[in-house]
């Protein structure tokens, strides 16, 4: 369940598909549907990239375009 920013819920979300993938392939599908910036795969990866990178150093690890990412897609479920 999704809720806004008081706390109300405002809909139902069901996870319709989850991928294990390097990071170089993210698509412009994904980015899009991500729906952060401007939703482009170029915006999506300078976004995440810095994310990502900053908590592999966490890790004691280093960011490549190999790093796994977990990219899981949603759908409405109720509204």
């Amino acid at each position: 369940m999704l809720e806004d920013g008081a706390g109300k819920p405002v809909c139902v979300v069901g996870t319709s598909r989850v991928e294990i993938i390097p990071f170089r392939e993210v698509d412009a599908e994904f980015a899009y549907d991500y729906g952060e910036g401007d939703r482009t795969l170029e915006s999506w990866r300078e976004t995440f990239w810095r994310y990502y990178s900053r908590a592999c150093v966490e890790c004691g690890q280093q960011m490549s375009g190999e790093t796994l990412v977990v990219c899981e897609h949603f759908r409405v479920v109720y509204a």
